[in-house]
């Protein structure tokens, strides 16, 4: 099971997701010069104030257009700037956040922090890390203390697979600020990614303790317990990820996976089903409703689901190995077809460079049922070279004399 995940979204701005924190005061970062007008009206004659009126009421069209009729009436005004960069953030629209943000900090001589964190955000968001990294580290530079900025630039670092610095950053993060969940939740991910199951479930419990309640984090519990063999747990995890919300498919595929391991092969259908409904262009979730059905001699359902997820990523080599191996060996006369599994084997094989050995095992089956034995053979043979544990070694050695003696493998 694939733990890496990206999902972590930008938490909180210096300025746009705290619009007004006190009565009379604009939005933090946006001057002063709006605190002597109403901010709360957006009838105001005051553009900036009309602006935050109406960023603060969600309509960000309208604030907008406030604020660059501010930004009209003086082009110096960094509050002006900085506030339009926020409701272009807000609206998803980075490029512009950028550009507004990066005028605000010239308009502050680059000392403004708030601006440069808000812009290290826009920047990692467009995938521009090493860009949003020097933001956050000029932020560092300005004010060493600031816990979220080494957050912020972890979770650069995270996305970028630079694990090792990521988890500094992270662990000066919560050195500053012991209460972090968000970066509780992120060295958890990066625990996950490292193989650390024990301690990303330490740091995902902390998060929830630290009270951030959201289906990533309740996932990535669900992920290290799955890890360690606590499948009855991961499920429990997966109910709470689904409580928090019900359309997320990974909740419903991690509770599937738990759920076939617990020989559950019911629940687990129905939650791969949910999953697939939810995402339909997952590829992998056909590809592990597949193994159940199959499991389940549902065989016909078995191939729709492998055609399926091929259909969708023609270069996935564990939905072309395992639709070969059913090709290659079902005992069903009708199921088999020789050729394709040779042809969908060996482009797993060629895939992966050939050095799954599993797939080159499928790849001697497939050669066997198509008639070729001394293909079969030779690839067996060089299997069993390969390996050191006896059983399947012994299993291996099965085969072959199968192959030798011109016979094809059968599943039981």
């Amino acid at each position: 099971m694939s733990t890496k995940r990206f999902s972590h979204s930008s938490r909180t701005r210096c300025v746009v997701n705290s619009l007004i924190l006190v009565t009379g005061m604009a939005l933090s970062g946006c001057g002063t010069k709006a605190a002597t007008s109403d901010s709360t009206n957006p009838e105001t004659h005051d553009p900036l104030a009309a602006g935050i009126a109406f960023h603060k009421q969600g309509d960000l069209t309208k604030a907008i257009a406030a604020y660059t009729d501010a930004i009209r009436d003086n082009k110096d005004d960094f509050s002006a700037f900085h506030c339009r960069a926020s409701a272009h953030h807000d609206d998803g629209n980075y490029e512009a956040a950028v550009e507004d943000y990066s005028q605000a900090i010239l308009l502050s001589d680059a000392q403004n922090v708030d601006a440069l964190f808000n812009r290290g955000q826009a920047l990692n968001e467009l995938g521009r890390a090493d860009e949003a990294v020097a933001d956050f580290t000029a932020c560092l530079s300005l004010d060493s203390k600031l816990a979220d900025a080494y957050l912020e630039r972890g979770l650069v670092h995270y996305r970028a697979d630079r694990l090792p610095v990521a988890l500094q950053d992270l662990n000066r993060a919560l050195e500053l600020n012991p209460e972090a969940a968000e970066a509780y939740q992120i060295r958890g991910d990066l625990m996950l990614d490292q193989g650390r199951f024990s301690a990303a479930l330490e740091d995902f419990d902390a998060a929830i303790q630290s009270g951030l309640q959201n289906t990533e984090v309740h996932i990535g519990c669900g992920l290290a317990l799955y890890q360690q063999g606590h499948y009855t747990e991961c499920v429990q995890a997966c109910d709470n990820a689904i409580k928090c919300d019900p359309k997320n498919a990974e909740a419903f595929v991690v509770r599937a996976d738990a759920h076939y391991v617990l020989d559950q092969p019911e629940e687990a259908l129905q939650d791969y089903a949910t999953a697939i409904k939810l995402n339909p262009d997952d590829a992998t979730v056909y590809n592990r409703r597949a193994l159940v059905f199959e499991e389940q001699q549902q065989i016909e359902a078995a191939i729709a689901d492998y055609q399926t997820a091929i259909r969708l990523a023609p270069e996935f080599a564990d939905a072309l190995a395992n639709l070969a191996w059913l090709r290659a060996t079902c005992s069903k006369d009708a199921i088999r077809d020789g050729a394709k599994a040779v042809e969908l084997a060996k482009r797993a094989c060629e895939l992966t460079e050939w050095l799954r050995l599993d797939y080159c095992d499928i790849f001697a089956a497939a050669c066997a049922e198509a008639g070729n034995f001394e293909e079969a053979a030779k690839q067996m043979t060089e299997l069993i070279d390969e390996l050191q544990d006896a059983d399947a070694k012994a299993e291996f050695q099965a085969k072959l004399a199968l192959y030798q003696n011109s016979k094809a493998y059968r599943q039981p």
